[in-house]
């Protein structure tokens, strides 16, 4: 067999396990691509597993963008691309910052979502949440978009009450996004 038709031969045979490989690597680092990256991330729902936070979209059309935990330099971050945007109705989690890595920590969330054609903003500051850290987006009757979730104790920043419960309560809270008219629309 001739050594210049072998080369050609090997060449082509190594193509096939790298694709393979590369599209199995982003499957299971949770890019969204295919359903396989969704059930892969998703906690289970029996037991209330606390090391996991979860975006909902009940805005009632697919959005794309950004969501994060941020605790010092780590993040645990949920990107959805505009090729692949999270359904109505669907949901996407991501595992928590551990607390023990950094334990005189408060997490800080922050969101980037597109809604509507139009560039939605949480403002990166510091937000105490359950365990469980459950966000909602839901759009509101002024035509802009609105997070809910369940935040715990004392909050520090000024639009929360003046008599929240204690550190051991929580309370539903619900907080507009500011719409991002510098980016223009999506």
């Amino acid at each position: 067999m001739d050594i210049a038709k072998n080369k050609k031969w090997l060449r082509n045979a190594a193509y096939a396990p790298m694709v393979v490989s590369v599209l199995a690597g982003a499957v299971c680092a949770g890019t969204g691509l295919g359903s396989a990256a969704t059930d892969a991330i998703t906690p289970p729902t029996s037991g209330g597993d606390a090391h996991w936070w979860s975006l909902y979209n009940n805005t009632g059309q697919p959005i794309s963008g950004e969501w994060t935990e941020q605790v010092g330099d780590a993040t645990s971050p949920l990107t959805l691309v505009k090729d692949i945007p999270e359904p109505q109705g669907g949901h996407e989690s991501r595992p928590r910052i551990s607390e023990a890595a950094h334990p005189f920590s408060n997490p800080y969330w922050w969101g980037h979502i597109c809604y509507d054609h139009k560039k939605w903003n949480l403002d990166r500051q510091v937000r105490n949440v359950t365990d469980e850290g459950k966000f909602t987006l839901v759009a509101h009757a002024g035509g802009g978009l609105d997070v809910t979730w369940e935040a715990v104790g004392n909050l520090p920043y000024a639009s929360a009450p003046a008599t929240l419960p204690s550190t051991s309560a929580s309370v539903t809270r619900t907080e507009h996004l500011v719409e991002n008219k510098a980016e223009g629309p999506c």
